[in-house]
């Protein structure tokens, strides 16, 4: 990190532009990360916040999550999703509500449609790939671009030229923050992340989400790092539309850092609408009026992304390239 980085970054803190995380995830973290946490004791912590509460309690009860039995209590939501979930998507669901704050100027909805389409596409991927860390991508894709509305906070003017650019520009999020403001949004998710005392891995993996190869490939952080990546490309699609340089980008980032199969990505966007529209349902968030990732991204990035992949169809792991 330069110099001039880690100015800017010291006067974000001292103009209070960080979001605190609530008590209730901070409980709910310490207490996950003891191996013998009882479900009654994370329950009762949870129900402090009701809700969060009714949150879990409705995702547990999820198509994502679909059982063959109705979730009726937190005990019971907290063994279906698991304790490292439950930690997870309360962190998730909290950390939300610290993000909003009072940006006249800053487009909340593209930021949100952002945001959940890539947590969607990261976890999906990671299902296909690195399932174990699965919900860690989520909440790694959820808060990748969570150092945007705080460096809109900083900088209001500048960042609205950001958003201008952003909007005309090829270039990615994070290479016209750093032109324009010296900074860009991952390093400052990264120490935002730290601040909040989230797990090291988690830190790592939201300070490189734009550049994985910068952190060692055995490492969790770099898998995690390479499934945002993807996930927050296909957003971008998603968003700014299928340009020939962001499918390129697509297909060179699919490639490199994985050997996923073309029904892959075919899974990863079927009911992916619906489900982004759920999880911004539980987040009380809002996005676009008709919202959808609509049929030409889909197709584009089915067409031209997954095409050099045909040939290798049969083979190749679904695990990141070592």
């Amino acid at each position: 990190m330069s110099d001039a980085e880690e100015q800017i970054l010291q006067t974000i803190r001292q103009g209070r532009f960080l979001p605190s995380i609530p008590a209730v995830a901070l409980e709910v973290l310490r207490l996950a990360r003891d191996p013998r946490v009882s479900v009654e004791r994370l329950a009762e912590t949870i129900e402090r916040d009701p809700a969060l509460a009714a949150k879990l309690l409705r995702y547990a009860n999820s198509t994502y999550y679909a059982g063959n039995q109705p979730i009726v209590s937190l005990p019971q939501a907290i063994v279906r999703l698991g304790v490292r979930g439950t930690k997870l998507l309360a962190l998730s669901f909290n950390l939300t509500e610290a993000v909003g704050g009072d940006l006249r100027d800053f487009d909340f909805h593209t930021f949100w449609q952002r945001s959940l389409t890539t947590a969607v596409a990261a976890r999906r991927l990671a299902h296909h790939s690195v399932r174990s860390l699965a919900d860690e991508a989520f909440l790694v894709g959820l808060l990748a671009d969570v150092g945007s509305p705080v460096l809109a906070g900083a900088f209001a003017q500048r960042y609205r030229t950001v958003s201008t650019t952003f909007l005309r520009s090829p270039q990615n999020l994070a290479e016209i923050e750093l032109k324009i403001l010296g900074v860009a949004h991952p390093l400052v998710g990264r120490r935002l992340a730290e601040s909040w005392h989230l797990p090291a891995d988690l830190c790592q993996a939201l300070g490189a989400h734009h550049d994985p190869a910068s952190l060692p490939r055995e490492s969790p952080a770099f898998n995690l790092a390479a499934v945002v990546a993807i996930a927050a490309v296909v957003a971008d699609i998603v968003v700014r539309g299928p340009a020939e340089s962001r499918i390129n980008q697509l297909v060179t980032l699919f490639h490199d850092q994985f050997a996923l199969r073309t029904a892959h990505l075919a899974a990863m966007l079927k009911g992916v609408d619906q489900e982004i529209q759920d999880i911004a349902d539980l987040l009380a968030v809002s996005l676009p009026v008709a919202y959808n990732v609509h049929a030409e991204a889909k197709a584009e990035m089915l067409r031209l992304a997954m095409a050099p992949a045909d040939a290798t169809e049969a083979a190749g792991p679904k695990t990141p390239k070592s």
